[in-house]
């Protein structure tokens, strides 16, 4: 059976996800919603895994690290950046990968310029005062 195996859910985004039967069905599915403390406990972690689903650039994989992960043939990374891969040496060990570029571009501009217009209005003060009956 397919291993998946999904690192750094911090937010839970997998973990209370209704995507998350849907990924149940292709495999055994194990979410990590807690940091690994080190590189031997992310290995031990991604050992058993076919596929790994990163979330964002959370988990560094460099190519000792990959180089244990004998079983590893996909990474789904989420996000636009890889830069915490090495590439060269996952291409060598041919363990594909895929990720969403640009995916969330307008988000991030649109989050800028609503904490923006929040910070000038002081709306998190505002609403904190509120919420303590001033």
């Amino acid at each position: 059976m397919t291993r998946i195996v999904i690192l750094d859910d911090w937010d839970r985004a997998f973990a209370d996800s209704p995507q998350r039967a849907a990924l149940e069905q292709l495999g055994d599915l194990e979410i990590y919603t807690d940091r690994a403390g080190d590189s031997p406990e992310t290995i031990a972690r991604l050992q058993p895994a076919d596929i790994a689903i990163l979330i964002r650039e959370r988990t560094w994989l460099d190519r000792e690290m990959l180089s244990q992960l004998s079983n590893l043939r996909f990474i789904a990374q989420t996000g636009g950046g890889a830069a915490h891969i090495d590439h060269q040496a996952r291409e060598e060990m041919n363990i594909g990968i895929a990720y969403t570029p640009g995916s969330s571009r307008q988000s991030v501009v649109e989050l800028t310029f609503g904490l923006a217009i929040a910070g000038l209005r002081e709306i998190s003060s505002h609403d904190l005062a509120m919420h303590q009956g001033e």
